[in-house]
């Protein structure tokens, strides 16, 4: 029996290192969005700061993983047996549900997740064994701590409000003060600020970073906490007075100073307290274990029999599993992609300028967004015009000639303030043991303050809040899912024992191998945007140049999903149908972001002439209607093979199967002279082009001249010519773009 704790043990360890790594690759927004969305230093240094910050925190770490103990749920109610299949269900449900959340680029609260499984996996088997011994449901309130649950949920709602309005407020202000022209503002009113930020940013670094490690004497650390003020006035006067110093004696940027200071004590922070999300219940089992081989040592006892009251007792986490652990967050932030998949969710939404957006309008956004416009108008109509003049003029945004990829998502000012409101709200809640969330808190202020600096505008505010509103769903999801997902996974593995642990760590494997492979393939989507980037382009050369293979591969998957959607027809496939559905809406979504690139572009540079505008545009007006052709081609023959309605004749499938027979005879020619750049014979591909519209139009005057035939339905006769429709309306517009480049390319044609 012994070997089989041995095995959970060794499990729980793997799964330990599998949720630093997922779980890091969500928690870095926390400490990253400011210092990469102001673009304050390069990555390589920002990565560097952030590193020394998480080594520190975690090596240092008091190591008080009390959370898995004693924080949600009673161990001494509990057999040894019993907490460990409490623990690895807990293990599986977190990493499968911060792996999820990563997937999709959504922060995720790692806290909250850890402290649901927990709930779900204790309230699950405390259920078990109320089964098992006949007693009363009402019992199981015995075994979680309600009142401390019930503290931390309302902790964590009231700091999604409040991080929110202050970071609002703050912003706000300081947007009055120095406008987007910090360097020409006062000195003394600029040294004022980032000594306040500064003293902000220390406090927290002091109180939440330093306070969960052994660097600072407890005794300091209660003073300053019971002195807050005395504290932070003192702090404030010689961080202001050095920034002065630096300001004008060196020359220094102290804005970029409060940005890494932040940025550090943040990362700091996060090593030093949420460490005990990746790693709580691991050391909690390791230690049940050692507990129970102890006792067994003294006296045989069965795994199902010893209480586990011992784990009351506060234990302190061996330092070579808080440097193993250090190691593999460093490394982590180093070589994870989705550390900066979730932290860019969190920097588009908050972005000053325009650009792609992401998530998509609902309901829910349109009618916040409606009722702030209301809200707005109604002030605009009690503040004074000229007061409203005064405030416009202070929000006027600099122009510059940084291309737009290049330039920063947000300044130096709102970087700062997003750290300073953070550190403050997170320093108060430490300083008053209230808890909440680091994610929820760090991402509803850098909300906050793109709200106050106008970066929801009315071309953006819709998409904006809708994504702010998917987030904010997605953390009451996690708290739901983590429950119920790592209580089932306490009743399989009860019941089912290690075959059921086996195929559980195995479809975690799998889940995790298939996640990777689509985030790879995400990725290679996500390129897309940046290889359709108008950037210096002053030519319609430049342009057919640069996106001429791009474009070839968009024709070369429309003609793929032509044949493949007559294939499926006469096969009669609606599942392989509706997978053609699927790759139409996202070829669709790959062109509006080429065309959502282009206009964002004609809003902010003037430089490119307007025929390239036009040819550009055109263009890809015209890959849309190949586009929508082929879209509803697919919508209309997945409805007829859904409907169950007669099959097409053998005439219709060999009419159409000719159409893309020729298509496929010209479509690899039009890629090569794309992918080649050479578009010497344009004039025979759009003869070609024209022969398949000829014989598509032939096809419609011979099924029409059949129409009286007993074989021919309304059904398939209405399908049939809308399918032959569609398919000319793609060659017109192929020839359209063809024609255009023979037009508007000045490489040579033949005539």
């Amino acid at each position: 029996m012994d070997s089989f704790y041995t095995l959970l043990i060794i499990i729980i360890i793997i799964l330990a290192f599998i949720d630093l790594i997922v779980g890091v690759s969500n928690d870095a927004v926390n400490f990253l969005n400011s210092a990469i969305g102001s673009k304050a230093f390069p990555i390589k240094t920002i990565l560097i700061v952030a590193s020394f910050g998480l080594a520190l925190g975690a090596v240092f770490s008091s190591g008080l993983m009390e959370i898995a103990r004693v924080g949600v749920f009673q161990p001494d109610l509990f057999s040894f047996h019993e907490l460990m299949i409490v623990f690895i269900s807990v293990m599986i449900a977190d990493i499968l549900l911060i792996n999820f959340f990563n997937s999709i680029g959504i922060p995720t609260s790692t806290t909250v997740s850890i402290l649901f499984c927990l709930l779900g996996a204790a309230v699950s088997m405390g259920l078990i064994q109320i089964f098992e011994t006949g007693e009363s449901f009402s019992k199981i309130s015995q075994f979680i701590n309600l009142s401390k649950i019930t503290t931390i949920i309302k902790g964590i709602l009231i700091s999604i409000f409040l991080a929110f309005v202050i970071g609002a407020f703050v912003q706000f202000i300081s947007r009055l003060l120095f406008t987007f022209e910090f360097k020409n503002s006062s000195r003394l009113l600029k040294s004022v600020f980032a000594g306040f930020a500064w003293s902000c940013i220390g406090i927290f670094v002091i109180l939440r970073g330093f306070g969960s490690t052994i660097l600072i004497d407890t005794f300091i650390i209660n003073w300053i906490t019971n002195h807050l003020i005395v504290s932070f006035v003192s702090i404030l006067i010689i961080s202001s007075i050095s920034a002065f110093i630096l300001d004008t004696v060196f020359k220094l940027n102290i804005l970029k100073l409060i940005v890494l200071l932040g940025l550090f004590g943040l990362a700091l922070s996060f090593a030093g307290n949420d460490l005990v999300n990746f790693i709580g219940v691991p050391v909690a089992a390791i230690q049940s274990f050692e507990l129970f081989v102890e006792a067994s040592s003294i006296m045989p006892i069965s795994a199902t029999e010893f209480n586990m009251s011992g784990l009351i007792n506060t234990v302190q986490t061996p330092y070579y599993i808080l440097i193993l652990a250090g190691i593999v967050m460093v490394g982590t932030l180093w070589l994870s992609k989705r550390v900066f998949l979730v932290t860019e969710t969190e920097i588009n939404l908050a972005r000053q300028n325009e650009g792609f957006e992401r998530f998509k309008p609902h309901g829910t956004s349109r009618f916040i967004v409606k009722t702030g416009v209301g809200i707005g108008y109604f002030f605009n109509k009690i503040i004074p015009t000229l007061t409203l003049k005064q405030i416009d003029n202070r929000f006027q945004k600099i122009s510059v000639s940084t291309p737009q990829l290049k330039a920063p998502s947000f300044d130096l000012i709102r970087a700062s303030v997003n750290l300073m409101v953070a550190s403050v709200l997170i320093s108060i809640a430490t300083s008053w043991q209230l808890p909440l969330s680091t994610t929820y808190v760090t991402f509803m202020v850098a909300m906050g303050t793109a709200l106050a600096d106008r970066a929801w505008n009315r071309e953006s505010a819709v998409y904006r809040v809708a994504g702010v509103l998917n987030v904010i769903a997605s953390w009451l999801i996690t708290s739901l899912l983590a429950f119920v997902v790592s209580g089932i996974i306490v009743i399989l593995i009860n019941f089912g024992g290690l075959p059921a642990i086996l195929v559980l760590v195995c479809l975690l494997t799998f889940i995790l191998i298939k996640s990777a492979i689509q985030h790879r393939k995400r990725l290679s989507k996500l390129k897309a945007k940046k290889k359709f980037n108008p950037e210096e382009l002053n030519s319609i050369h430049e342009i057919t140049s640069r996106y001429s293979y791009t474009i070839s591969e968009i024709f070369s998957k429309l003609n793929s999903l032509f044949g493949e959607v007559i294939k499926n027809l006469g096969l009669l496939d609606a599942k392989k149908l509706k997978q053609n559905r699927k790759s139409i809406t996202d070829i669709h979504s790959e062109i509006d972001i080429l065309k959502e690139l282009i206009f964002n572009q004609i809003n902010s540079k003037k430089g490119l002439s307007t025929a390239a505008y036009k040819f550009y545009i055109l263009t890809l007006d015209d890959l849309q209607s190949i586009n929508y052709a082929i879209s509803q081609m697919i919508k209309s023959s997945y409805l007829h093979v859904s409907n169950n309605h007669k099959n097409l004749t053998f005439n219709q499938i060999r009419g159409l199967k000719s159409v893309d027979i020729k298509t496929k005879e010209v479509f690899p020619k039009i890629n090569d002279s794309f992918r080649k750049l050479d578009f010497s014979k344009l004039k025979s591909l759009i003869k070609e082009l024209e022969s398949i519209q000829k014989y598509i139009n032939d096809s419609l005057e011979q099924q029409i001249q059949r129409t009286s035939s007993q074989e021919n339905g309304a059904k398939n006769m209405r399908l049939y010519f809308d399918l032959l429709k569609k398919a000319e309306d793609m060659i017109v517009s192929l020839m359209i773009i063809l024609k255009r480049y023979k037009e508007f390319n000045d490489t040579p044609i033949d005539e």
